[in-house]
């Protein structure tokens, strides 16, 4: 499977995570992202068979190619009761289509976080325009008291890929049934089978009592979305639960007309 759309799907937690201290088209992004995962999963199936599947994904490599719509929830709980840690949950739902020679995304998050009894709303919007002579990312919300509305240039669009991108495996020597066994581990898989629609389910063990369940979806033998629900890290002070869902987008990116008002970020002098 090609390294790329590889990388792509393990940024799907990470990339709203990055952005998330900046902040989507309006609209377009006030509804969840959905991705029906239901059927018999009584047949058996393999990892070769799922990474056979994957590797049909066609991402051109020079550059990432394609559209897809994402909604990632988050939700922290204290499991000590003395802890300061932040609680809270949060929203993102995410547009991103490129080209060879372009890449756009649009990013709304939403949500409440809580840290030593203040309460810290948040409600951002992000927005990527990007080329290869110009790169762009319009950045509207609030984060508790501070707010921000600026337009950060490309050297900002730089440091941000880095820091996705400076955080992924590179691939190399990967191939599509490696990928399915990072993705099962020891988990089991099943397979629905209805008409011309594939879905695939994997059950995978995270811990001694709990489990995460990811679906794959294929229509007519193309990738149509997947999903994460319920994944559960746990730490000495809190628990965090997770749920992906993304699917593919082939409509155009709805931008705010008033991009053009937007000035430009100055950092901020450190005295």
């Amino acid at each position: 499977m090609n390294k790329k759309f590889k990388s792509f799907l393990l940024a799907l937690v990470i990339f709203p995570c990055v952005l998330s201290f900046v902040g989507c088209g309006e609209g377009q992004l006030d509804t969840a992202v959905s991705l029906n995962t239901s059927g018999d999963y009584s047949t058996n199936a393999t990892a070769e068979e799922l990474g056979t599947s994957l590797n049909a994904l066609d991402v051109s490599e020079d550059g990432f190619v394609g559209g897809y719509k994402l909604t990632v929830s988050v939700n922290v709980a204290n499991i000590d009761p003395t802890s300061t840690a932040p609680t809270g949950s949060v929203n993102a739902n995410l547009i991103v289509k490129g080209t060879a020679t372009s890449l756009n995304a649009a990013l709304k998050v939403t949500g409440n976080m809580t840290q030593s009894g203040a309460n810290q709303p948040i409600d951002l919007k992000a927005y990527l325009i990007a080329n290869e002579e110009d790169q762009n990312a319009y950045v509207n919300g609030s984060y508790g008291d501070n707010t921000l509305k600026a337009k950060f240039g490309s050297e900002y669009f730089a440091s941000i890929m880095e820091q996705i991108t400076g955080n992924l495996p590179s691939g190399e020597g990967e191939s599509a049934v490696d990928f399915a066994t990072i993705l099962a581990g020891a988990s089991t898989i099943k397979k629905a089978t209805s008409g011309t629609t594939v879905k695939y389910q994997v059950v995978a063990p995270i811990s001694e009592t709990t489990n995460a369940t990811m679906y794959f979806v294929f229509e007519n033998g193309v990738f149509a979305g997947c999903s994460v629900s319920n994944f559960v890290s746990t730490t000495d002070t809190n628990t965090i639960t997770v749920s992906v869902t993304l699917v593919t987008f082939s409509g155009d990116i709805e931008f705010p007309t008033d991009l053009d008002t937007y000035t430009d970020f100055v950092s901020p002098q450190v005295n």
